[in-house]
C-alpha cells in the first residue's frame, strides 16, 4: 500500500472520531422530495433523577420511584443469573435500569425517539447498548416481567453482537432477526408460560393464522416465537436454546441455527411445531363453547382492543372502549335500538407502546351519568358524561399517580378505587364531595377490582396478599414471590384491619368481583387453565359476641361458563338479569350481550381442566412444592400419563406426540376454602409458592446519588451517497450556462453519541468526495429535555465548479438556532433562525479569471414549520398514514440592499394499504419562491441518482434574479430541468408490493428476496414561472437566440405539465436500499424514450 492511499486513510479515520454525527435533517425542498418528518414527545412535566449504584446494575428513579427501585433491586441478580445459566453466557456489561412510576411518563420521554430518519440507510450501525426501560402499570408481577425480559434482551444482544465497538458494527451490519426469533426469545426468558400465552397460542394455531408464519407482527409474533422457543426445550432440551442462538452469530442465518442444532431444516421445523401445537389443542377446544348471546360489535376488521364493557344500572345503555393502537373511543351503546355513539376520543395511531390502563369507566347508580378517568398532560381527570343533555363535566383528581378500577357506593357520594401511590397499589375510598380520600391497604400487596357491597358497608377486592391482615408495610422490608390473586372482603363500617378471605386456591386467580346482592357475588377465575365466570354465594356465622356481633365469611362457587376462550373482561346488570362478556377469538376481541342466569337457578356444573393446566399441576407435583391445587374436599380427576419423547440432538423424523383422554374436575363437591374460622396468624393451608417471604437482612441500599448527565455512544455511519448535508438552498450557478451542481459519488462518515436518558444529542458528521474538492461538515447539539426543543447546528460546504471558461470554488457557512414546540405526539411547530456566508473564489486558469474578485454575500434567514406525521412503518419503505408538511421561509442579503427571498410551501403523503404489506403511496408537493431574489426549482429525475443528467436545452428566464437553486422530484421519465421556474407543482402515485414476502408463508433467509418490491408508479407535474403555468411571462414559451449584437425571442406554444410512469424494482444489497427505475416521460402529449434510474434512497 503506497504512502498516498495509507495517509488518506489515516485523514478519513482522524476525521471520523474528531467529529460527531447522527442522521442529519431535511427540512424544505433542499434535496428534492427529502424532507423531514417525524413524531414527537410532550414534556409536561420535569423530573429529577437519582439513582443506586449496585454490584452489576444501576437503578435510576424519579420522585415516588424509590420503593420501586427497591423492589427491582432485590430481583435483578436473581434473574440476571437464571437467564445467564440458560443462555450459557455471562452478561459483561453493566445494565441501567430506567423506571418511569406510569406508562405515559415512558411516552413524554426521548426513548428511541428518532425524528430525522435518513433516506440512504446504507452503512448505518446502531450501537447496542445496556440501558432497559421500565414502567410501573400497578401489577408488580408485570413489573417483574419487565425486569426479566429487560436482561433478557441486553444478554441476547451482547450474544449475538457482542460487546466491543468492532464486533457491534460487524454483526449488526450483517445480522438481521426477525421479531418472532429476538421477541420470541425474550418472552420464554422472562415469562413462564401461563393461561394468557395458552390462550392466546391456541387461538392462533387453532384459527390457522400461525400456518401464514412470516405474516406475523406484534404480539402475536411474540407468542408464536414464544412456543417456539417452549415447544424446543421440551422436546430438544433447553440447553439447546443457547445452541442455536450461539449457531445463529457465527453462521449469521436463523435457518442454519436451527440447522445445525436441532438437525432438522427450519420447513421442517415448522411443520413439526405446527403439528405438535395442534394435537395438544384440538380435542379439548372440542369440548367446550364460545359464550351464547349477539355481538356488539359484529365486524372487527381493523382488530382494536375493546375493553371496559359497562352496562348501566338499569340495564337500559352500556359504554365501552376501543383502542386502536394508542387512538382511544369512548361509546355509548344502546342496548335496545343495537347502535353506538362516539362521547370521547383520544390519542394517535403510531408505533409506540400502546397504554390500555386508560381510560377506565363506571356508572353511577342513576345510571344518569357515565364516569370516565383518564390521564391527561402528566394528570389525572374524572370526567362525568350526562346522559340526558349529552354533557360533560371535568375534575382533576390529586396525589394520584394512576387509577386502575373504581366503583360507585350505593348513594353515588364515594368511590372505592384501585390506585397506585408511592408506588403501591391499594384501596382508597374517594369522597366526591369533599374531594378527599381515605386509604383502606396500605402495604406492598397489590389490590384490584373493589366493589363496594351490603349497602356499602362492605367493600369485596382481589389481592396477592398472603397475610389477611392489612399492614402498614413497605418494599423495603420484604418481597413477595410468585403471589396469585384472591378474594378479600373489608368491613368498610368497623375499619377494622381483619380482612375476611373469601378464596384460597393456590394456583390459580380469583379476580374482577361484581355484586350481584347481598348474598352473591360474581368473578373470574382460571382454575381450569381458562378464565371463566363464577357465582359466589356468600355465607356467615355468629363466630362470637361480645360488645358486637362478630361474623366469619365463608363462600359457596358454582361455575357459570365453560368457555375455550379467556374472558378478559366482563360486567353484569343484575336487575335486568344481563351480562356482557369480552372474548379473545380469531386474532380479535369480541363483546357477547346476552342473558344472565338467576342465582335461583344456580346448579353445579362439571370443569374440564386443559392441557396446560394439567401439565402445570404435574410439574409442581413431581417438584413436591403442592400436594392439592385447592382445599381438600375438592376432587381432582388427574389426566393419563404423557408420553414424552427424549430428546435428541440430530433427529430428522420426530413422532407426533399422542393426546391423552381429558379428565375432568368434579363441581359438585366443589368450594373454595373450607368453613372453618381464618385468623390472620393461621393460614396454615396458604401455599408455599404463595406464601414465600424473601429475607432482606442481607441486602443493603447503596447510597442516593444525583444523577448527571453522562455521553454514549449511540451510531456509527460510514456509506457511499449521491446527496448533500444541507439545510439550505444551493447558490445559483450561472456561469455560461445554468446548471444543477450534483455531489456526485462521495463517502459520508457519522458518529452519535446521546445521554443516558436520550435528552440531549450531538450531532455532527463529514461527507468527502473522491476528488477532496467537494466537502461538508456538519455539527450540532440538540436538547430535548422540556416540551420546547432546542438545536444548535452548523453546517459548511464547499465544492469546485468546473466550467468551459472558469473554475469556481464556492464555500458556504451557515448557524442555524431552531425551537420546536411539539402540541402532541404527531403535530408540531418549528422554528428556525439562521446566519449565512457564502464565498464564491475564481481559480486563476487565465489572466481574465485573475482579474475576476471574489464573490461574498452574507445573509440572514427566519423559517417556520407546520408538521404532522402519524405513519407507522410495516416494513422498509412501507408506510401506513399521512405526514405533511406547511412551510415558510425568508431570507435577506445583509451586505446589499432590497435582496429577499421568501419561499412558501406545502408536502402531503399518504399511504393506505390494499392488502397487508401491499401499500398505495401519494404524494402532492407545491412551493414558490418570491421577492427580489428568487429561487429557481429544476424539475426532473429522483433524489439521490447514481449518474444525473441535467437537461441544458431547456430554457432558464434571465430576468427572474434567481439566487438560489434545487429540484423538484420525482418526475420520472425525463433529466433534470425538464421544466423550471420560481414555482412548481407534483402529484406521484406509487403501487408498492413486496410479492416475494406477500406470498410467503415462511421466513425468508435472504435479506434481498425479503425487502424485494416491484413498484410501478406515475408522476405529473410543472414547474413554471409567471402568476400559473399557462400565463405568458412563463419563460417555457419564449426562447431567446443570440448571435453577435443580435438578439431574437421565439414564443412557442408547448403543453406546460409533463407526466411520467413506469415500473421499478426495490431491495436491500449490503445494507443499501437500491431503486432501479425504468421509466416513460410524456412531453408536450408525446410519449419520451425510456431513461432508467439507479439510486440509493428510500421512497417519499
Amino acid at each position: 500500500m503506497n504512502t498516498n492511499i495509507k495517509n488518506r486513510i489515516k485523514r478519513w479515520i482522524l476525521i471520523l472520531i474528531l467529529f460527531i454525527s447522527m442522521p442529519y435533517s431535511f427540512a424544505q425542498f433542499y434535496n428534492g422530495s427529502q424532507l423531514s418528518f417525524g413524531k414527537n414527545r410532550v414534556q409536561f412535566n420535569d423530573k429529577f433523577w437519582t439513582f443506586y449504584k449496585f454490584n452489576r446494575f444501576d437503578t435510576y428513579f424519579y420522585l415516588n420511584g424509590k420503593s420501586l427501585s427497591i423492589y427491582l433491586a432485590k430481583y435483578a441478580d436473581e434473574h440476571i443469573q437464571a437467564i445467564e445459566k440458560k443462555l450459557d453466557y455471562n452478561l459483561e456489561r453493566r445494565i441501567q435500569f430506567i423506571i418511569y412510576n406510569r406508562l405515559s411518563d415512558l411516552k413524554e420521554s426521548n426513548i428511541d425517539l428518532n425524528n430525522d430518519e435518513p433516506y440512504n440507510i446504507g452503512g448505518v450501525t446502531q450501537i447496542v447498548g445496556s440501558k432497559v426501560f421500565l414502567y410501573y402499570d400497578g401489577n408488580h408481577e408485570n413489573f417483574k416481567r419487565q425486569i426479566k425480559a429487560g436482561i433478557a434482551k441486553v444478554l441476547i444482544n451482547e450474544v449475538i453482537y457482542g460487546q466491543e465497538i468492532t464486533a457491534n458494527v460487524k454483526n449488526s451490519t450483517l445480522i438481521t432477526l426477525p421479531d418472532w426469533y429476538t421477541q420470541g426469545l425474550i418472552s420464554y426468558l422472562s415469562e413462564d408460560w401461563n393461561i394468557e400465552i395458552d390462550n392466546y397460542v391456541k387461538d392462533g394455531m387453532l384459527n390457522g393464522t400461525y400456518e401464514k408464519f412470516n405474516k406475523l407482527t406484534g404480539v402475536q409474533a411474540i407468542y408464536a416465537g414464544h412456543s417456539i422457543w417452549k415447544y424446543i426445550a421440551d422436546k430438544y432440551g433447553e440447553d439447546r436454546i443457547a445452541n442455536i442462538l450461539y449457531m445463529t452469530k457465527i453462521s449469521r442465518s436463523v435457518e442454519s441455527g436451527f440447522l445445525y442444532v436441532l438437525g432438522v431444516s427450519f420447513k421442517n421445523f415448522t411443520r413439526e411445531w405446527l403439528a405438535y401445537y395442534d394435537n395438544w389443542y384440538y380435542e379439548f377446544d372440542k369440548l367446550q363453547e364460545l359464550p351464547k348471546g349477539e355481538e356488539v360489535i359484529k365486524n372487527n376488521k381493523d382488530k382494536k382492543i375493546i375493553q371496559q364493557f359497562k352496562i348501566s344500572p338499569d340495564g337500559y345503555y352500556s359504554s365501552y372502549i376501543t383502542n386502536e393502537i394508542g387512538k382511544y373511543k369512548v361509546w355509548l351503546y344502546n342496548n335496545e335500538k343495537k347502535k353506538s355513539k362516539r362521547i370521547m376520543k383520544s390519542g394517535q395511531r403510531i408505533d409506540e407502546k400502546t397504554d390500555y390502563s386508560v381510560p377506565v369507566l363506571a356508572w353511577h347508580p342513576t345510571s344518569k351519568r357515565l364516569s370516565i378517568i383518564t390521564e391527561k398532560k402528566g394528570k389525572i381527570f374524572l370526567y362525568y358524561y350526562n346522559i340526558d343533555d349529552k354533557k360533560f363535566e371535568k375534575k382533576r383528581l390529586f396525589d394520584f399517580q394512576k387509577i386502575l378500577s373504581f366503583s360507585y357506593s350505593d348513594d353515588g357520594k364515594m368511590l372505592v378505587v384501585s390506585g397506585v401511590l408511592n408506588g403501591q397499589t391499594d384501596i382508597f375510598v374517594y369522597n366526591l364531595g369533599s374531594h378527599t380520600y381515605e386509604q383502606i391497604t396500605k402495604d406492598i400487596y397489590d389490590d384490584f377490582n373493589p366493589v363496594f357491597i351490603n349497602k356499602s358497608k362492605n367493600i369485596i377486592f382481589s389481592s396477592n396478599r398472603i397475610h389477611d391482615t392489612i399492614q402498614n408495610s413497605s418494599k423495603d422490608s420484604i418481597t413477595i414471590v410468585n403471589a396469585k390473586q384472591d378474594l378479600f372482603l373489608y368491613n368498610y363500617t368497623s375499619k377494622t384491619k381483619l380482612l375476611r378471605r373469601l378464596t384460597n386456591t393456590e394456583l390459580a386467580n380469583e379476580t374482577n368481583p361484581l355484586v350481584i346482592n347481598n348474598n352473591y357475588i360474581s368473578y373470574l377465575s382460571d382454575r381450569n387453565g381458562i378464565i371463566n365466570r363464577f357465582t359466589g354465594e356468600l355465607d356467615s356465622a355468629i363466630h362470637f359476641i361480645d360488645t358486637t356481633t362478630h361474623y366469619r365469611y365463608f363462600m359457596n362457587s358454582f361455575l357459570q361458563t365453560n368457555y375455550n376462550r379467556n374472558i378478559l373482561q366482563y360486567d353484569i346488570c343484575p336487575d335486568k338479569e344481563k351480562r356482557a362478556e369480552i372474548i379473545y377469538y380469531k386474532g380479535a376481541n369480541h363483546i357477547y350481550f346476552g342473558e344472565m342466569a338467576s342465582t335461583e337457578k344456580l346448579e353445579k356444573k362439571e370443569m374440564i381442566s386443559t392441557p396446560y393446566m394439567d401439565a402445570f399441576i404435574k410439574k409442581q407435583e413431581e417438584r413436591k412444592i403442592i400436594t392439592e391445587i385447592a382445599s381438600p374436599d375438592e376432587k381432582i380427576l388427574p389426566p393419563k400419563e404423557i408420553k414424552k419423547e427424549k430428546s435428541k440432538r440430530f433427529v430428522f423424523v420426530h413422532t407426533n406426540d399422542s393426546m391423552p383422554k381429558r379428565k375432568t374436575i368434579d363441581i359438585d363437591n366443589y368450594s373454595f376454602n373450607d368453613n372453618t374460622e381464618r385468623k390472620d396468624s393461621a393460614n396454615k393451608n396458604i401455599n408455599t409458592i404463595k406464601n414465600k417471604i424473601t429475607s432482606t437482612s442481607d441486602f443493603t441500599l447503596p447510597k442516593q446519588r444525583n444523577y448527571d448527565v453522562e455521553y454514549m455512544l449511540d451510531q456509527l455511519v460510514g456509506q457511499v451517497d449521491f446527496s448533500y448535508l444541507n439545510n439550505t438552498y444551493q447558490l445559483f450557478t450561472n456561469v455560461g450556462m445554468p446548471i444543477f451542481i450534483n455531489p456526485g459519488i462521495n463517502a459520508l462518515f457519522k458518529v452519535g453519541v446521546k445521554d443516558l436518558l436520550e435528552d440531549y444529542k450531538i450531532i455532527g458528521g463529514v461527507k468527502l468526495s473522491a476528488d477532496m474538492d467537494n466537502t461538508e461538515y456538519i455539527l450540532s447539539f440538540e436538547n430535548q429535555k422540556k416540551r420546547l426543543d432546542k438545536q444548535i447546528l452548523y453546517h459548511r460546504q464547499s465544492f469546485k465548479n468546473i466550467y468551459s471558461n472558469a473554475v469556481i470554488k464556492q464555500t458556504s457557512n451557515e448557524l442555524l438556532y431552531m425551537l420546536k414546540w411539539p402540541f402532541n405526539q404527531v403535530l408540531a411547530l418549528k422554528g428556525t433562525a439562521l446566519v449565512r456566508n457564502d464565498r464564491e473564489v475564481f481559480t486563476a486558469i487565465d489572466y481574465a479569471n485573475l482579474l475576476q474578485e471574489n464573490k461574498y454575500r452574507y445573509s440572514t434567514g427566519l423559517k417556520a414549520e407546520l408538521t404532522f406525521d402519524n405513519t407507522r412503518n410495516k416494513g422498509l419503505n412501507l408506510y401506513y398514514g399521512t405526514r405533511w408538511k406547511l412551510f415558510a421561509e425568508a431570507y435577506r442579503q445583509i451586505n446589499q440592499k432590497n435582496k429577499q427571498l421568501n419561499v412558501i410551501g406545502f408536502d402531503i403523503r399518504n399511504y393506505q394499504k390494499i392488502s397487508r404489506t401491499f401499500i398505495w403511496a401519494n404524494r402532492f408537493a407545491v412551493s414558490t419562491s418570491f421577492g427580489s431574489q428568487k429561487l429557481i426549482y429544476y424539475m426532473g429525475g429522483v433524489d439521490n441518482w447514481l449518474f444525473p443528467k441535467f437537461d441544458t436545452l431547456t430554457n432558464v428566464a434571465t430576468n427572474q434574479n434567481y439566487a438560489y437553486q434545487t429540484l423538484a422530484t420525482n418526475m420520472r421519465g425525463f433529466k433534470q430541468n425538464i421544466r423550471n421556474g420560481n414555482s412548481f407543482a407534483l402529484l406521484s402515485s406509487e403501487l408498492r408490493f413486496p410479492f416475494i414476502r406477500y406470498f410467503s408463508s415462511r421466513p425468508l433467509k435472504s435479506d434481498f428476496f425479503n425487502n424485494f418490491q416491484v413498484i410501478g408508479f406515475f408522476d405529473v407535474g410543472t414547474a413554471w414561472t409567471g402568476s400559473n403555468p399557462y400565463s405568458d411571462k412563463n419563460s417555457l414559451y419564449t426562447s431567446t437566440f443570440s448571435n453577435g449584437p443580435i438578439t431574437v425571442n421565439i414564443v412557442t406554444q408547448k403543453e406546460p405539465i409533463v407526466a411520467g410512469y413506469g415500473w421499478g424494482l426495490r431491495t436491500r444489497v449490503f445494507g443499501y436500499f437500491l431503486r432501479a427505475d425504468w421509466a416513460w416521460g410524456i412531453d408536450d402529449g408525446v410519449v419520451q424514450p425510456r431513461v432508467f434510474y439507479l439510486s440509493l434512497s428510500l421512497d417519499f
